[in-house]
């Protein structure tokens, strides 16, 4: 109780922590000058080359832009239902989705990649592919480079355009403390959230469900969406801790009762991402087509089989059960180190979705042996023979690990540098006095 009532008042001007986020800065361009060099380095390198590169450089991208979204989503909820416990967590949460501008440029290697390479890593845009698989050439009014790159454009047009909306009207609120912006963006909350829906559902579609142009899932982009969730709670309260520990925000604006919340709504994501994946594996394995089948059949053999089981336990067994208690979500070193884990968890996924797919279309990362293949034989024989040959070996690649480190380092950089010149809490928010009062049952 002492620790939630000791700063009813705002702390700091904004900018008063400008030295700690400039630490925070320079120690995310590092990390993604570092992480990013050493990955495309080691991905020339080893088999593969620059085409495998681009397979680690999607799960990467994937992975922040999750975490931003997830933020953006968080922001339009809670207006939307105008919360009042968490005002003083929602100032990361826009942050955060201001990073969505980066994210941005850093989608131009997959543009360029898509438009320049002979075998692109999404291989429905390969034009020699495209004509021999008949499945790709029915698709090809949707699954075209000119349709996905104004989808994209829309889709961060959309992102972008929700982010700096809901920040900056927050920092004006910081300035004049007029109720009336909070009823603004209640009233923006509820056409934001149609629209953030259905972009992040068809930009999940366009990016990872389309890296095997063959299979569909009509609940993929829930399964997403449910992934950019609990990667954002987890990077709300690590982020909370360290700028707390470190003096960034006062000690009675983010209390034990809020990261308890925050840990209510990681465990409930964790819960809904496994009811999310098993529903869409049931359906698919009780239907039993073979243009649904043949997705998961690549992630059930061979090492990566192995792998799909640990998954099961690292994103959903293991956090539940260590999620479950009410001690550990109020707990100020165990929640976080669940936050690490389930970050950790949600990179897995991602390449549980994206690897397989890129070593089966790629040939087991020779480029144009496994288009060669399909365009030459039976789809269903080719698709067996590249499927067997990609399970001879796990298809890690250091790439796959550093890669995704250099992104977040740099969205990290771009957080902190956004972050330096504001209230890292909003100051005159009507609802400010409900959040730090806030006390959990």
């Amino acid at each position: 109780m002492n620790e939630q009532h000791s700063s009813m008042a705002p702390s700091g001007s904004a900018g008063g922590h400008a030295p700690i986020l400039d630490r925070l800065a320079q120690r995310g361009l590092i990390l993604g000058g570092g992480g990013l060099v050493a990955g495309l380095g080691l991905a020339l390198l080893g088999e593969g080359g620059f085409q495998r590169f681009m397979g680690s450089y999607v799960i990467a991208f994937a992975f922040v832009l999750a975490i931003a979204l997830g933020a953006l989503g968080f922001v339009i909820i809670q207006h939307l239902t105008r919360a009042g416990w968490s005002v003083t967590n929602r100032r990361i949460a826009e942050l955060i989705a201001s990073t969505i501008p980066l994210l941005a440029v850093l989608f131009l290697p997959i543009v360029l990649n898509l438009l320049l390479s002979k075998h692109p890593v999404l291989p429905w845009a390969d034009a020699e592919l495209a004509q021999a698989d008949p499945l790709i050439a029915k698709k090809a009014a949707y699954l075209n480079s000119g349709f996905f790159l104004v989808r994209w454009a829309i889709y961060f047009g959309i992102w972008v355009g929700l982010s700096r909306f809901f920040l900056g009207t927050s920092l004006k609120q910081d300035e004049s403390g007029d109720p009336r912006l909070t009823i603004k963006m209640e009233k923006m909350a509820a056409p934001a959230v149609l629209l953030f829906g259905l972009s992040l559902s068809f930009a999940a579609f366009d990016l990872l469900m389309s890296l095997d142009p063959h299979w569909f899932s009509t609940i993929f982009g829930v399964y997403y969406f449910a992934g950019c969730m609990m990667s954002f709670f987890a990077a709300c309260i690590l982020l909370g801790k360290w700028l707390q520990k470190n003096g960034a925000i006062g000690a009675g604006e983010i209390t034990t009762e809020h990261r308890h919340d925050l840990g209510k709504f990681l465990f409930g994501f964790v819960v809904f991402w496994s009811y999310v994946a098993f529903s869409q594996f049931m359906l698919i394995w009780y239907a039993n087509n073979p243009e649904e089948t043949g997705w998961y059949d690549v992630r059930q053999n061979g090492a990566m089989g192995y792998f799909s089981i640990a998954l099961i336990f690292v994103h959903f067994v293991i956090p539940f059960f260590g999620l479950l208690s009410r001690h550990v979500k109020r707990h100020p070193v165990a929640l976080p180190f669940w936050a690490a884990w389930l970050l950790v968890a949600q990179w897995l996924d991602l390449f549980f979705i994206v690897v397989p797919s890129v070593q089966h279309w790629m040939g087991h990362g020779h480029a144009g042996e496994g288009h060669a293949a399909l365009g030459h034989a039976d789809a269903a024989h080719a698709a067996g023979q590249v499927a067997d040959h990609a399970h001879e070996l796990f298809p890690l690649a250091l790439s796959d690990l550093l890669t995704p480190i250099g992104l977040a380092g740099l969205a990290l950089f771009f957080f902190a540098r956004r972050a330096r010149a504001v209230a890292l809490t909003p100051k005159l928010d009507p609802r400010r006095g409900e959040s730090l009062s806030l006390q959990n049952i």
